[in-house]
């Protein structure tokens, strides 16, 4: 098992013991309204470790409080975890783990080829829906 998948484990343990249960087992408005509320929760996580960085440009300071910003930092990735238990049909943490290396990895190559071609953000979407373009041609409108 690797770290992800133990990690996800981890995740998985803890939400048994809690009201909405094992995550992956969830269906329907359960599954969904999960997904929602973990998604508000992250942000509020993420705004939470802004708090300990020193962001402001109209401000002076640059300061970052690395120990309670590393916090809120695994805050937010215990709400993360919950969205991919949740959002995936992989029922064992393993295929998970390994479904989602290789998802970050084509993107990461994608990426970089981006950065490469000069990417524009715009001329590879769908005019109508913003969609990113497959193979020239939107998934939803053709």
């Amino acid at each position: 098992m690797d770290r992800l998948a133990v990690l996800l484990q981890k995740q998985a343990d803890l939400q048994m013991h809690m009201k909405d249960g094992d995550p992956r087992l969830l269906e329907g408005e359960a599954r969904t309204t999960f997904l929602q509320w973990n998604a508000f929760a992250l942000t509020d996580e993420l705004h939470e470790a802004m708090q300990e960085v020193g962001w402001k440009p109209w401000a002076t300071s640059n300061h970052v409080n690395e120990s309670a910003f590393l916090d809120e930092r695994v805050d937010a990735f215990h709400f993360f975890m919950n969205m991919l238990l949740a959002g995936t049909v992989y029922t064992d943490v393993d295929s998970l783990s390994a479904a989602f290396f290789a998802r970050y990895e084509a993107k990461h190559a994608k990426n970089i080829q981006r950065q490469q071609e000069g990417y524009d953000g715009v001329s590879d979407k769908c005019s109508e829906c913003k969609r990113e373009l497959v193979e020239g041609r939107c998934p939803i409108h053709g």
